[in-house]
């Protein structure tokens, strides 16, 4: 198999064994291998699940006392080798297929039409993507929560999906499977938000990066999911971690709107408080979201130091 030396592959993983053994077996059968495979995790030791592949591929294993996807690929970032110059970041419960990486070397990284571009997102194949009825998008796009642009920001800070498209195209944000130019991730977890749910931090760092460079949707360059999984309830802690740091985002990005995002944080708190069937829990949620919304409206008028917010009520 051919090695190649200017792409490594970092993930950001804790206590789940079984999912980044799979990730692992998945890289080792590849056409391309990376040349160094980055891991750095919290939790349980990993130690004994790299036996199978020490043979096969360079792995190196980093410990983070700091349980954050943000902090943990940081700190990958920081163990980078001058001749990486290219870093696809992957999360542990997705799966390569044979040609993954020869693709997105072949038609993106070393392909010369493509060389403006600074990070390329990937596709998840078997990913369930929500869609949604005509009423319901005017609906959505009425609450700034929808646009018919893929991979757009709006004013609110609602960070528009292209996973759904079939053709690529050109995005401002990628999520967190995606590739990068090293020279680029110095911005990445810039911020210190000290929080223990990373919510957009990978929206956060690619959107300020397509400020300077352009950003691509790489539709058939793909990677799997190794369980399909539907919507999720948000959890409370996920509402609330979403909710400050998107306020902390579009207060960052003083072409985005705050009055726009307490507009659309109206409607996320309807969904948030209703999309909960156990009626239990509904009085709770109600609580939370009003809680939520006048210390938006209060940061938002007296004009709060955005990073103090998030790092006092996050921490």
């Amino acid at each position: 198999m051919k090695t190649e030396n200017r792409l490594a592959i970092l993930i950001a993983t804790k206590n789940k064994k079984n999912e980044l053994y799979n990730l692992l077996n998945s890289i080792s059968q590849s056409s391309v291998l990376p040349s160094r495979i980055i891991i750095v995790y919290a939790g349980q030791p990993l130690e004994n699940i790299l036996i199978d592949f020490n043979n096969k591929m360079k792995i190196n294993l980093f410990f983070s006392e700091i349980s954050s996807q943000t902090y943990q690929k940081k700190l990958g970032v920081s163990k980078l080798l001058q001749n990486e110059k290219w870093v696809l970041f992957l999360d542990d419960d997705v799966v390569l297929e044979k040609n993954t990486i020869k693709n997105l070397l072949d038609k993106y990284i070393d392909a010369d039409n493509m060389s403006s571009y600074a990070g390329f997102g990937l596709a998840i194949r078997n990913q369930e993507i929500q869609k949604y009825k005509p009423m319901t998008r005017s609906l959505l796009t009425f609450a700034r929560l929808y646009s018919y642009t893929p991979g757009v920001i709006l004013s609110s800070g609602h960070a528009q999906t292209y996973l759904n498209e079939t053709k690529g195209c050109e995005v401002v944000w990628l999520n967190g499977i995606s590739a990068w130019r090293s020279d680029v991730l110095s911005k990445y977890g810039i911020h210190d938000l000290r929080t223990s749910y990373s919510a957009y931090e990978d929206i956060i760092f690619s959107y300020s990066v397509s400020k300077a460079y352009r950003l691509f949707f790489s539709a058939d360059v793909a990677v799997l999911s190794q369980k399909l999984t539907k919507r999720k309830v948000l959890t409370a802690e996920q509402f609330v971690s979403a909710s400050y740091i998107r306020y902390f985002f579009v207060d960052n990005n003083k072409e985005l709107s705050r009055y726009s995002l307490l507009f659309s944080h109206f409607f996320r708190s309807i969904d948030f408080v209703f999309q909960e069937r156990d009626l239990s829990k509904i009085p709770l949620r109600i609580w939370l979201a009003a809680k939520i919304w006048f210390d938006l409206i209060r940061a938002s008028i007296f004009m709060v130091n955005s990073k103090n917010l998030v790092n006092k009520r996050l921490r």
